[in-house]
Formats: structure tokens, sequence, C-alpha cells
């Protein structure tokens, strides 16, 4: 049998990516799938249980193998109080991460998360998911010269937070010069909208997706003196909930007045998606007739989700909310810009 080309082994690997018994096989079969078969087998970690044994051990192995680290695209670490001792005896072989995920750690200071970050040279994703910074008071760190540009930056805060931003703008060319998605959601109700306006303020002209989740409550307790500044924007995501209160024609107007300033006509997208309560009555609101007269003539797509209801059909729950948003968004329905979609 004549030698596989090189070319067919990597399409036949690149077929299998998704099935990760078949790549193990191909691996044990023969040796000349192993370097295609590595690159999607050790593509992403997860380090899970802080300080464990195993999670340790991982770390070690990635330090200490390096052809296996380099594979490495993608990390997780979640639960974690002390990220400094996790990540440090990997972060000098995990020199390919692209993308890295923070979920509910408690840092000690801003600095915990700059060394994790800086360390990474080809960072381009980074997730941050219910952290917490126990201090602020802490220096800034000297950058590197191979230091990470973000192009994706996540942020949902967790309660009781709302100074994350004031970290990462001390640090402008690594998490705002090079940005161009942007998402912030479920702001508490301590948090400044004003901050959030100029951290989008501060991006450079590569930010083309901007999205704001759940702002509602934080926008009816600390109404925003700042319009959004949206002139190189293609697409703007605004996600409030359907609540039996007015707060959201507080958030809307601000929208309508961001969206008429003269630096936003060339906004190309404007998602409002609006998250229905499970408990909702669907109760008609003569507030939610007013949003619905608000929405400028741009194209604007209105997305329902709702959490679905367990003990009913859901082709009927289904025909209910479309009904429901019908009778609230007439003219959206009107203009074709309504759309319904009710998930379990």
């Amino acid at each position: 049998m004549p030698p596989l080309s090189q070319e067919l082994i990597e399409d036949i690997i690149d077929l299998l990516s998704d099935d990760r018994d078949a790549l193990i096989s191909c691996s044990y079969a023969s040796r000349i799938f192993y370097p295609r078969t590595r690159m999607y087998l050790f593509s992403s970690v997860t380090f899970s249980q802080c300080g464990s044994y195993r999670d340790l051990s991982r770390a070690r192995l990635l330090a200490e193998t390096p052809l296996v680290a380099i594979q490495v695209k993608q990390a997780q670490i979640d639960h974690c109080t002390t990220i400094s001792t996790l990540f440090w005896p990997a972060t000098s072989s995990l020199l390919s991460l692209v993308s890295l995920d923070l979920n509910f750690i408690r840092f000690s200071e801003p600095n915990d998360l700059h060394i994790a970050v800086l360390s990474l040279p080809l960072l381009k994703e980074l997730n941050i998911k219910q952290c917490y910074f126990e201090e602020l008071g802490s220096s800034i760190p000297t950058l590197p010269p191979t230091s990470p540009k973000l192009e994706k930056l996540f942020i949902l805060y967790a309660k009781g937070s709302h100074v994350l931003l004031d970290p990462l703008m001390s640090l402008p060319s690594v998490y705002m010069d090079s940005l161009v998605q942007l998402s912030l959601q479920d702001p508490s109700s301590k948090t400044d909208l004003n901050q959030l306006i100029e951290y989008s303020h501060c991006m450079s002209k590569k930010l083309e997706t901007l999205s704001l989740a759940w702002i509602d409550q934080v926008a009816h307790i600390k109404p925003p003196t700042r319009h959004l500044h949206l002139a190189r924007l293609k697409e703007l995501n605004i996600g409030i909930m359907h609540e039996e209160m007015n707060m959201n024609v507080r958030v809307m107007q601000w929208l309508v007045q961001s969206l008429l300033q003269p630096e936003s006509r060339g906004l190309r997208r404007l998602t409002l998606r609006i998250f229905v309560n499970r408990y909702n009555t669907g109760i008609s609101s003569n507030a939610w007739l007013e949003v619905d007269r608000m929405l400028p003539k741009a194209r604007i797509d209105i997305v329902w989700v709702c959490k679905g209801f367990r003990h009913r059909d859901l082709d009927h729950a289904s025909r209910e909310m479309v009904e429901l948003a019908r009778r609230q968004f007439p003219e959206a329905h009107n203009r074709g810009m309504l759309e319904v979609t009710v998930c379990t």
C-alpha cells in the first residue's frame, strides 16, 4: 500500500475532528495520524477543582510536555480562589492559548488577573463570569514586549460586583485598543452605566459589536446621563427583562436618544432581546406599547426568550407567546421586525 500523503491525512483527521473516540483510535493505529489528531485531542483544558491534586497534576503535565501544551488553544478555570497557584505551573507552556474562560473566581487583587492574561501572548478572547476582586489597590504591572491584544471580551457580573472595568481600563493596550466584540451582562444595581459607556467610548475603531444585557434595573436606579457612542458599530445588542415595571421605558428612551445622534447613522443592525420571566402573566402594559412606538425606523429584531412552561404543551405555549408579542408590539409586527422564540 503506498504511503498516504500529508494532505490526505489532514483531510481524514479534519473530518473526524468532532469524534473524540475516532481520533484516539487513529492515534493508536498509526503514528502518522498523531501530529494531526493531537491538534484536536489537546485543543482545550479545564481546571474545575482549584487546588486539587488532579488540577495541579494537569498543570505540571502541561509544563513538562511542551508538544502537548502547544496544542491547547482554549482553557477554562472554575471556582478558583488562588488562581496564581493553579495557573503559574502551566502558563510558561500555554503560549498558544487563544481563549480563556474564568468562572466564579475570587481574585485577591487585579494583578492576579493581569498576570494570567499578560503571560499569554496570543490570547484573543477573555470571558469573565461572576468574578470578584477582594481589593483594588494594586499597582499596574509592567507590560511585557509580547503582551496580548484582546479582540473579544465578555463580562457577566457577579452579584455585588461593580468594579470590574476599572482594572481593565488601566491597561488599554491589552483590554481595549484591539477589541472587536464587547459584551457586558447583568451589571449590579451599584454599577454606574456611565462607566460602561465610557469604556465603550474608549474602544478603538475596530469595535464592531456591543452587547449590553439585563441593564434595565441599573438604568432604572441610576439612569445614564451619557449617550452610547455608536459611530463605528455594525451591531448593537440590548437585552432587557419583560416584567410588570416601567423601567424598560427608561432604557428605551436612552437607547432611542443614542440612536438619534448623528454619529449613529452608520449602525447596520440593532437587536433588542426581551427576556420573558417564566412566571410572567402576559398582562398587557401600556409601557410596552410605548416602547413599541419608540422603536426607530432602522432594522430591529425583537427576540423573545421564554424559560418555558414545564406543565404545558410547548406548542400551545409558543402560540400564546406569539399572540402576546403581537399584542404588545403591533407596530414592530406590522413592519416585519418581530421574532418570537420560546424555549424550555
